[in-house]
């Protein structure tokens, strides 16, 4: 978990699938669902990111009010919060009151190995109260 920065209370679990082939993936990351967490708001990063594209990023996410359906967008971009663009990934699912894992496929989008990647999520559709 030392990659991770920005977030008080990790409450999310960040699997990083990267490959040099979409066969062979490998978990970069993964830190266990907490207790508590922070708002959808809050933005994180990855340092020294040790493969060479993003497929897919898997966060724990749960409703703090009401469970429902929502649509949610994470972007990536190099180095800092307002770097260059990597990519953007939707996912709509419903989000209940306990931690369940949603996954954003980003396609095996190119990076460079050893680079940071900053990741900052949205709600565009339905309740925002998502931890």
């Amino acid at each position: 978990m030392n990659r991770i920065r920005g977030i008080q209370y990790l409450a999310i679990v960040v699997v990083m699938l990267l490959s040099m082939s979409r066969v062979d993936a490998a978990y970069t990351v993964d830190c266990t669902f907490g207790d508590e967490g922070d708002n959808i708001d809050r933005g994180f990063y990855v340092s020294n990111y040790p493969g060479t594209s993003l497929d897919q990023v898997g966060l724990s996410h749960k409703a703090s009010s009401v469970a429902g359906e929502r649509t949610i967008t994470l972007t990536a971009r190099l180095d800092t919060f307002d770097g260059t663009f990597l990519g953007v990934a939707s996912a709509t699912r419903t989000i209940a009151t306990s931690h369940s894992l949603t996954i954003f496929d980003f396609g095996h989008i190119p990076v460079p190995a050893g680079s940071r990647i900053t990741f900052k999520q949205a709600v565009i559709a339905g309740d925002s109260s998502v931890l």
